[in-house]
């Protein structure tokens, strides 16, 4: 479940102010010389209160949902604090959600089918996209972006297409991220042996290289039953010139290509490549092996440099980077839902979360590519 939005004031405040005034009567003082002269009762002044009501303006309340890496939450408080301090009427607020991918996907769908309106923008995977755009949950932006004079053309032109269903524009893309080939640099070079460039070469390396005083296991992926199980395996069926999809569009994903690399996947869990419980892994799992120094290679995304190099990790200062033979082209989307009370505040902190000074910072924290 989302946690709600707290309770708190509407957006638009009437505050009355009372003020009460009490008319004494007033007479000139008496002479202190003299002894003070009968005047008669004191006058009582009486009436109603006056009452003035005057609007105070409130800021609006942007709600997001999707961000859970707590350095990524660290980045962004930041990068809140600079939006509200040039937007003093929005005030934005991150809640909390699962922070397993594939329910998350499916806590999103429940919160946008049910036209939970306490939710204004969520993070998304851009395969999420159309899922949640056919059934109308989503606006579209192209109007949004036109009048903030967002500059299309400058983001990469795959995530931007990505997020384009039948010509319209239904995401804005957050992030962009590939696959990596992570290595372990010292045990490489200690047998004088160079990053693997192809899976096969891989296999034989990690085969070769595990165990042996080393780390026990060859190899780290993901490979539970997720969506990063999906890139993995298109990733080792497009290195063998295999397709998800023909030119038409209909699945083609029964061939020799896909064959081998299927048995491939399987050798590595059966041969010892990878430990037997790679099929339970996310990217946190793998991470983890690897950065405690359990595997030589790790296939992974770009964050987890940044995790690698920490202070106090073992493998700090020993780890190095190759390109994946063929990699998933992945990433993030922010999308602005269609029961959104207040989309044209949210769609400003959207367009201030992609715009180059906060790109800049998310790359130069080492978590995300822009």
């Amino acid at each position: 479940m989302i946690t709600s939005r707290p309770g708190g004031l509407p957006n638009r405040v009437a505050l009355t102010l009372c003020v009460v005034l009490l008319l004494a009567g007033c007479g000139p003082s008496p002479s202190p010389a003299l002894p003070a002269t009968p005047t008669g009762p004191a006058a009582t002044v009486t009436g109603p209160a006056a009452t003035v009501t005057a609007p105070i303006e409130m800021p609006v309340v942007v709600s997001v949902a999707g961000f859970v890496d707590e350095q990524t939450l660290s980045l962004l408080d930041e990068q809140i604090a600079a939006f509200e301090a040039a937007n003093s009427d929005v005030r934005v607020e991150v809640l909390a959600v699962n922070r397993d991918a594939g329910r998350r996907q499916e806590q999103f769908a429940e919160s946008l089918a049910a036209g939970d309106g306490t939710v204004d923008v969520y993070l998304i995977s851009p395969h999420w996209l159309a899922g949640y755009e056919a059934p109308g949950w989503l606006l579209p932006l192209d109007g949004y972006a036109a009048d903030a004079g967002l500059d299309l053309d400058a983001f990469l032109p795959a995530p931007v297409q990505a997020s384009r269903l039948e010509g319209r524009l239904m995401a804005l893309p957050w992030n962009t991220d590939g696959g990596l080939l992570y290595y372990r640099r010292d045990v490489l070079e200690a047998r004088a042996y160079t990053p693997p460039a192809t899976w096969a070469e891989l296999e034989t390396l990690a085969l070769a290289l595990k165990g042996d005083g080393g780390p026990a296991h060859g190899f780290v992926w993901q490979g539970d039953e997720y969506d990063g199980l999906t890139c993995n395996t298109l990733e080792q069926v497009w290195a063998e010139g295999g397709k998800a999809v023909d030119a038409g569009g209909r699945a083609s994903f029964d061939s020799p290509e896909t064959r081998t690399a299927l048995e491939r996947m399987a050798r590595f869990v059966s041969e010892g490549v990878s430990p037997a419980d790679v099929a339970g892994h996310q990217e946190a799992a793998s991470l983890a092996g690897f950065r405690s120094g359990e595997a030589i290679f790790m296939r992974n995304w770009f964050y987890a440099w940044a995790r690698l190099q920490e202070p106090g990790s073992p493998t700090a200062g020993q780890v190095g980077i190759a390109p994946l033979p063929t990699s998933c082209l992945a990433g993030q989307s922010l999308v602005l839902s269609a029961s959104s009370t207040v989309p044209e505040e949210a769609f400003r902190f959207m367009a201030f979360l992609v715009a180059p000074e906060q790109q800049a910072q998310l790359a130069a924290s080492g978590l995300l590519l822009p």
